[in-house]
């Protein structure tokens, strides 16, 4: 396992508006949402790694949705790298793209719904 990666952002969004789009983001990047609740504002997924020199590899990621009010929310995202590989000297960097990948496509949505 890879050491934790630990990401947030504040949306200007309802906190059940960040879920939705969340639960699309991760569905659209091919994770597989093991649990998920609304009303605690929480997701877990599994998203399946592809690459060279790794036999078997995934990212777990935490999402947790906090409302600030209203009308926004922070987004906390902690990712987990789990891999089974030959050379372990080579740093696996994924935990931290993916997390990035789903702030900035629900930054997206945010906008997109708000323009």
């Amino acid at each position: 396992m890879t050491d934790p990666y630990h990401t947030s952002q504040i949306y200007p969004a309802s906190a059940p508006e960040v879920f939705a789009h969340c639960l699309d983001c991760l569905r659209t990047i091919g994770a597989k949402i093991e649990r998920s609740d609304p009303e605690l504002g929480l997701i877990q997924a599994d998203y399946l790694v592809n690459l060279p020199l790794v036999h078997a590899s995934h990212v777990s990621l935490y999402l947790l949705i906090v409302p600030q009010d209203e009308q926004r929310c922070e987004l906390t995202i902690e990712t987990f790298g789990m891999i089974n590989q030959l050379d372990r000297s080579r740093p696996l960097h994924k935990p931290r793209e993916v997390a990035q990948q789903v702030l900035s496509r629900v930054g997206d949505t945010v906008r997109q719904h708000r323009d």
